[in-house]
């Protein structure tokens, strides 16, 4: 009850100078939002691949004093990389793979 009666910054301002190794839990909208992270030019904005829009991807958790690194692209969708695995790593020829599928095995 007490916390209830305090914001999130005077408990966290608080809990500094008590020395409790402590921070406040953020939303995703608040670290969207968050001054340090949008100063650093954390968020890299992207297409995805399946919705045509562009959304805010979090980048490389560290920067060099020179040259910049960023990604390339987002995440794999689930399953992009399946008929390569199936066909390279598992050695499934593609006529075994068209079968497995018309089953729906795979």
């Amino acid at each position: 009850r007490w916390t209830k009666t305090h914001t999130v910054d005077a408990l966290f301002e608080l809990g500094q100078r008590m020395r409790f190794p402590w921070a406040p839990v953020q939303s995703p909208g608040d670290i969207l939002r968050s001054p340090q992270l949008n100063g650093r030019d954390f968020f890299v904005e992207m297409d995805h691949p399946e919705t045509g829009s562009v959304l805010k991807f979090p980048g490389v958790p560290y920067k060099f004093s020179r040259g910049f690194i960023h990604k390339k692209k987002p995440a794999q969708l689930p399953g992009e990389d399946n008929v390569m695995i199936y066909q390279k790593e598992l050695g499934i020829s593609e006529e075994e793979l068209k079968r497995l599928v018309s089953q729906h095995i795979i």
